[in-house]
C-alpha cells in the first residue's frame, strides 16, 4: 500500500497536480478516501530525498562532461553557462522562483538554485515572540530572486562541480552579472549576449519607433536584414550580403549560379530607410556583436522552465519543498528524458515494471519524432505563413467590429 501511495503522489506530481486533484480523482474512480494532506506532504518529503540523490548525480555527470570536453577530468576547468531566471506568478510579485544554469557546451543543466518568501516558521507565533530561527528562505524582493539565485550556484560551482563559469550568458535584463563578475577574482567573469535578445532589441526600438511616427509601418524590417529591406529592382541593395550558392541571399545565390536574377520587390521608401537606419546603426556597435559572435541563444533555458511550470502549474501556489521536488524532477526529466524518471522510483526501492518502463519510452520515442518534424525549414515556413495568415484575418475582423472590449471604455 505504502508503494501504491508512493507511486500515486509521484504520478500526481509529474501530471503538475497535489492533494486535492487526488481525492476528486479517487471519488470519480469510487476509491476508498485520499491521503490526508500531511501524509502527502511526507509522500512528497520521500519522493524529495530520492530526487536530490538522482538530481545531484545527473548534474555531477553533465559536469563531468563538460571536463571532458575540456579535456581535464581531475582538475577545475573554465566554463560558459546560460543563467535564466523564472517565476511561478507574473508581475514580479511572485513568491515562488528559480534560476538555472545551463552549459552551452553540452546544453545540459549543471545547477539550479531554488527561491521562496514564504516560510510557515517565520510567518508564525514564534516571530512575535522575537525568537529567532535559522532560516533559507528568500528575504528580498521577487525581482532580486535571480542576482541571489546566480550567485548562489557560481558561489558554489568549484566546490560542487569542479567548474568556474567564466562566461556569462544572458539577457540584458538582470543585475545578475554584476552580482558574479568578480566572484572568482576581479573581472573573472565575462558576459556575452543571448542573440535573441538582441533581435528583440531591434524589435523594441522598431516598434517605438512607430509609435513616435504614425505613418511607419515597416513590420518586416523586424525580422529581415536592413538592406534586404530597403532593396528593390530599381534599387538593389545585395552587396552587403554574403556570396556564394549557398548564400541566403536569392540574388547572390542566383550570380554564383550565372542565372539572371528577377527582382520583383518594390523595396522600402526612401522616407522610411532614412527614419529606421540609425536603429540598426546603433545596435552595430562594435563591442556589442562581438559578444554576439558565439551565436547562442537561452533557448534551452525556457525548455527548463516550461518543463518545471508542467510538473508545478503557476495557477497553483507550493510551498518551498514541493518547489524543490518540481525542480529536482525537471532536472532529471530535461537532462535524461522521461526515463530518466525512473531511476527517481529505483533510488526508492521500488521496482518499476514492464509498463512505466514501455510508457516512458514511448514518451521520449515520441518527444524525439515531434522536435524533428517540427524543426523542419518547412514546418518553420508553415507555421510563420499560418501565424500571418490568422493575424491578418484578427486584424480585418477587428477593424469591421470596433472596439467591443477596452478596460474602462464602456
Amino acid at each position: 500500500m505504502n508503494e501504491l501511495n508512493t507511486r500515486f503522489v509521484y504520478g500526481l506530481r509529474l501530471i503538475g497536480r497535489g492533494v486535492s486533484a487526488g481525492r476528486k480523482l479517487c471519488a470519480v474512480l469510487n476509491l476508498p478516501p485520499f491521503l490526508s494532506k500531511l501524509a502527502f506532504h511526507q509522500q512528497e518529503k520521500k519522493l524529495l530525498s530520492a530526487a536530490i540523490s538522482i538530481g545531484e548525480k545527473i548534474m555531477n555527470d553533465a559536469a563531468k562532461g563538460i571536463r571532458q570536453l575540456k579535456k581535464s577530468i581531475h582538475g577545475t576547468v573554465n566554463c560558459g553557462v546560460s543563467v535564466d531566471g523564472t517565476w511561478q506568478r507574473r508581475g514580479f510579485s511572485s513568491l515562488n522562483g528559480c534560476v538555472s544554469a545551463i552549459s552551452v557546451d553540452t546544453g545540459k543543466i549543471i545547477d539550479f538554485e531554488t527561491l521562496s518568501q514564504l516560510c510557515r516558521k517565520c510567518n508564525s507565533k514564534t516571530e512575535q515572540q522575537n525568537v529567532e530561527l535559522q532560516c533559507n528562505h528568500h528575504k528580498g524582493s521577487s525581482s532580486s530572486m535571480e542576482p541571489v539565485g546566480a550567485y548562489r550556484t557560481f558561489e558554489r560551482s568549484e566546490n560542487h562541480r569542479m567548474l568556474r563559469y567564466t562566461d556569462y550568458y544572458r539577457v540584458g535584463d538582470s543585475k545578475a552579472f554584476d552580482a558574479v563578475k568578480d566572484i572568482y577574482g576581479k573581472d573573472s567573469v565575462t558576459k556575452l549576449k543571448c542573440i535573441g535578445h538582441i533581435q528583440k532589441r531591434v524589435g523594441t526600438r522598431l516598434r517605438k519607433l512607430k509609435s513616435r511616427n504614425k505613418g511607419l509601418g515597416g513590420k518586416s524590417a523586424v525580422i529581415a536584414a536592413f538592406f534586404h529591406c530597403c532593396s528593390s529592382k530599381h534599387q538593389p541593395k545585395h552587396g552587403q550580403f554574403p556570396v556564394g550558392d549557398e548564400s541566403w541571399c536569392k540574388f547572390q545565390r542566383a550570380k554564383a549560379s550565372n542565372i539572371v536574377y528577377q527582382d520583383k520587390s518594390l523595396g522600402l521608401p526612401l522616407n522610411i530607410v532614412n527614419t529606421i537606419k540609425p536603429v540598426y546603426m546603433n545596435l552595430c556597435d562594435r563591442n556589442l556583436l562581438k559578444k554576439c559572435l558565439h551565436g547562442k541563444t537561452q533557448n534551452p533555458n525556457e525548455s527548463f522552465n516550461a518543463i518545471l511550470w508542467q510538473v508545478l502549474p503557476k495557477e497553483v501556489f507550493v510551498e518551498h519543498q514541493t518547489l524543490r521536488l518540481g525542480a529536482y524532477i525537471a532536472v532529471v526529466q530535461f537532462n535524461n528524458g522521461f526515463q530518466g524518471l525512473i531511476s527517481i522510483l529505483n533510488e526508492m526501492g521500488i521496482v518499476s515494471g514492464y509498463y512505466t518502463i514501455r510508457g516512458q519510452k514511448i514518451f521520449d520515442n515520441e518527444r524525439i519524432a515531434d522536435s524533428k518534424r517540427q524543426s523542419l525549414p518547412t514546418a518553420k515556413t508553415c507555421r510563420r505563413k499560418l501565424r500571418a495568415i490568422r493575424k491578418k484575418r484578427n486584424i480585418k475582423i477587428e477593424e469591421e467590429e470596433g472596439i467591443t472590449y477596452k478596460t474602462g471604455e464602456f
